[in-house]
């Protein structure tokens, strides 16, 4: 069954439907609209929550006051946010569903962040990261873990962050996210160029250097996965980001473009505090152009956004760099009562400080513990013990998994099975403990060749599968013959003089099948012709072996 895309959904609410449905309907409209119209949206979720209270239908509220909620923090309307928020939290409460009280939460803390109120943040996220675990939904828990490192980074534990960030990230790999798996390298990015500044400011020159180039090489990951997939927003965000780290570099010219680009992106959007963010870049690379005039006045309207938002690190932030610029500009007396007020919102933020450092590691204390437990039990149960790679189980519910989804996308899954030739030889010839070596090389050389979003797993034995996402069967089979070469072409004498290993692999693809033992028997069909035409070969022949 393919995805509704937001047009179709729309066009079915000229039908006549029953109002539940409706109210069905309007929620999955409205949860689409939140990045690309949310004052639609907003209309939309409004007439879903009338229209829900009108018939007693209180899971629909619910979820309908999160939409709402959602669409109106597009738009920087924080006090509202939190007034629908509380409401649909406390019918998803009654309701005894996790996932909804969790995604409330997640909502509440994102936006206490964005009004610089940390400590309640961290207690939203803490909170949403409970139920999601609860639930045992990976992406919404890589979500919260990434946010919280945000968190961290304003609270300038920038080491805890990209801990968080990686954590993330690792999740994102194991559901095959490829847009959050973006996010979060854009994330890691801008933790590597908040140490760059400090480094800079510190003096050291060759460090903060470094940081940046570190940045610029996970953002060229990001930017990569955001247009192999088109994730326009995560280009946007990626280029912005980008542009800072040129700037920590002190290559104002390179950074304006970067930002100028975002900026245009940011006011196409309903986002005040996103474009104020914008023009606040834009407006401080001007400024290290020597554009004072242009650059003072960009700063002022974001500025002026913040305040009214409230977003009091951002107010002491921007007026911090427009003293900078009234500076240049001879305007002593503007820039240091720039500096005076900056200086009188920081101390009041200061004042909060012992109690959000304390709530940040209380919060990544709990985090890391349960991190520990959860990560010790996942692998107990969804990974081999010998290679560390997925075991059978995991493989079996991944595969059906990614099937579903490249159906409902209208795209493949193409399947490997390999097995190691002559591996009951190695075993009697060398030793068993040979034999596991082999595997764990092999099982190294799989992993080395899968991308973001693929999976490789021992299947049993000598047997390894590799899921390919989204490549056709000629793709598959170019992957397949890197990874026969890279087995052939081991260092297999490091383990024993006179051992050789070399694989046989058999590919199928999900287009002509519909279900994951289907794909798997063809995959073992082919296998079996790689062995009987004589091994180390991979079968069927897509791209002829260099």
């Amino acid at each position: 069954m393919k995805i509704a895309t937001l047009q179709q959904l729309e066009a079915r609410l000229n039908e006549p439907l029953p109002v539940q449905e409706r109210v069905r309907l309007l929620n999955e409209i409205c949860d689409q609209l939140y990045e690309r119209d949310p004052a639609r949206g907003t209309l939309l979720a409004r007439e879903a929550v009338d229209l829900a209270r009108a018939t007693a239908d209180v899971p629909g509220e619910a979820q309908a006051l999160y939409c709402l909620g959602r669409n109106l923090h597009s738009q920087s309307e924080y006090p509202t946010v939190f007034e629908t928020q509380g409401a649909a939290l406390a019918l998803f409460r009654s309701l005894g569903d996790a996932g909804g009280e969790a995604r409330c939460c997640n909502l509440l803390g994102i936006t206490h962040r964005q009004l610089s109120e940390y400590g309640r943040a961290l207690e939203m996220y803490e909170a949403a990261l409970k139920g999601f675990r609860q639930t045992a939904d990976l992406k919404w828990q890589a979500r919260v873990l990434s946010n919280i490192g945000n968190v961290e980074i304003q609270l300038g534990n920038h080491s805890a962050a990209l801990e968080l960030f990686e954590q993330a990230l690792e999740l994102r790999r194991e559901i095959g996210d490829s847009e959050g798996a973006g996010f979060d390298l854009n994330n890691s990015a801008f933790g590597h160029i908040q140490r760059s500044l400090q480094l800079r400011s510190a003096g050291d020159a060759a460090s903060c250097q470094l940081e940046a180039e570190t940045a610029l090489k996970l953002l060229d990951r990001a930017l990569a996965i955001a247009r192999q997939y088109g994730y326009k927003r995560l280009e946007a965000v990626c280029l912005e980001t980008m542009g800072e780290a040129y700037l920590a570099m002190s290559r104002p010219e390179v950074a304006l473009g970067m930002a100028d680009e975002f900026l245009a992106l940011a006011r196409e959007s309903s986002d005040k505090w996103v474009e104020a963010y914008g023009l606040a870049s834009v407006g401080e690379i001007r400024l290290q152009l020597g554009q004072h005039e242009d650059g003072v006045a960009l700063l002022r309207d974001a500025l002026a956004t913040f305040e009214s938002l409230g977003s009091r690190d951002e107010v002491a932030r921007v007026l911090r760099v427009l003293s900078q610029g009234h500076e240049a500009m001879e305007n002593v007396a503007e820039a240091l009562a720039c500096l005076k007020r900056a200086g009188d919102i920081e101390q009041r933020l200061k004042s909060e400080e012992t109690e959000r450092r304390a709530r940040s590691l209380s919060a990544r204390r709990r985090v890391e513990q349960a991190d520990l437990e959860a990560e010790r039990y996942r692998r107990l149960a969804m990974e081999d013990a010998l290679t560390g790679l997925a075991n059978r189980r995991q493989l079996d519910e991944r595969l059906a998994a990614m099937m579903h989804e490249a159906a409902a996308r209208g795209g493949v899954v193409t399947v490997a099975i390999a097995d190691v030739d002559h591996f009951k030889g190695i075993n009697d010839r060398f030793s068993h403990a040979v034999g596991d070596e082999v595997l764990r090389s092999v099982g190294e050389i799989l992993r080395a060749h899968c991308r973001l979003g693929d999976l490789a797993g021992r299947y049993g034995g000598e047997e390894f599968v590799l899921i390919f996402r989204g490549l056709d069967m000629r793709s598959a089979a170019e992957a397949c013959e890197r990874v026969r070469r890279g087995v052939e072409a081991w260092d297999w004498p490091s383990i024993h003089p006179q051992l050789r290993v070399t694989l046989s692999m058999g590919l199928a693809t999900s287009a002509s099948f519909d279900h994951p033992q289907g794909l798997l028997d063809a995959a073992d069909h082919w296998l079996y012709e790689a062995k009987h035409h004589g091994r180390n070969q991979v079968q069927p022949l897509v791209v002829a072996p260099a």
